[in-house]
């Protein structure tokens, strides 16, 4: 690794720091429901039929909220989530 890059490394991780501290504001702005599925998809790992059945709505509607909450995050965070600043592991594309 070159001194240029370790020198880059403390900057990297403040600013990944922030992205994940706005990027859970964010999560907790959503209404809940829109929240639920996100954090039961993208933490929790369930899929569509699990998470269907779990909160007792169709495949069609968990995919909408899922779509629904990943968007609503995209604009909040000004394409951030696209991997524009960030590239790896935010689970938002």
């Amino acid at each position: 690794m070159s001194d240029q890059a370790q020198n880059n490394l403390p900057l990297q991780s403040l600013e990944r720091a922030e992205f994940t501290r706005r990027v859970a504001q964010a999560v907790e702005r959503l209404p809940e429901a829109m929240r639920a599925v996100l954090v039961l998809r993208e933490v929790d790992g369930l899929s569509t039929a699990e998470l269907g059945e779990a909160l007792g709505l169709s495949a069609s509607q968990v995919w909408t909220l899922v779509h629904r909450a990943k968007s609503r995050l995209r604009r909040e965070l000004g394409g951030e989530a696209h991997g524009d600043r960030h590239d790896a592991g935010d689970g938002l594309r």
